[in-house]
């Protein structure tokens, strides 16, 4: 039983180790350290990894984010058009800034948008394993299949820039709207 005092915890390598036991002697200087015992992922410290618990949402989250992330890797090594279509999901991500000014109380303009960035994002995901499933699940550089002439990357982009459109479009009538309101311009013909 003892406490870890690391140099860098990015870099395990060197440290302290002090006992706690009954017979604690002198601290134990660390020249190298076995990193496996000493991290518990995503911690980089062992008492950080005891002493705390990951939220299930935020659990949840990392996985979304790393299922985009590997994905996105994929798309990169398969070449510019393949990336290119994974980049495609940037472009409803983009246009939610579009719905900032859709009402008049700006609580709700933030609950919007986040609840529409939460339902692109999982759109793109559930586009992405369903449609792509089998393409994703062969583990070839391109994600897409664009090397065998496959069109549902074409699709996703697609698919894309109509949900951009619509966010926009959306955006914009809903702010035009909202500041007729604002100058008493609702019930004019």
């Amino acid at each position: 039983n003892g406490v870890f005092f690391l140099t860098s915890p990015g870099d395990p390598s060197g440290g302290i180790f002090l006992r706690t036991s009954e017979a604690a002697g002198e601290p134990v200087v660390l020249r190298s350290v076995d990193s496996g015992n000493l991290r518990r992922p995503p911690f980089s410290d062992v008492l950080v990894a005891d002493s705390m618990e990951i939220p299930p949402f935020m659990s949840a989250l990392g996985k979304e984010i790393l299922f985009f992330h590997q994905i996105g890797e994929r798309a990169w090594r398969g070449g510019r058009r393949s990336w290119l279509i994974f980049a495609s999901i940037c472009l409803p991500l983009a246009a939610i800034s579009a719905l900032s000014r859709m009402g008049s109380w700006s609580l709700k303009n933030a609950v919007i948008m986040v609840g529409v960035f939460f339902c692109v994002v999982w759109l793109n995901k559930l586009f992405l394993q369903r449609v792509l499933g089998s393409m994703l699940a062969s583990g070839g550089p391109d994600p897409f299949g664009l090397e065998n002439g496959a069109a549902s990357g074409v699709l996703l982009a697609a698919w894309n820039l109509i949900l951009a459109l619509t966010i926009t479009i959306t955006g914009i009538v809903c702010t035009v709207l909202t500041s007729r309101e604002k100058n008493g311009e609702a019930g004019e013909p």
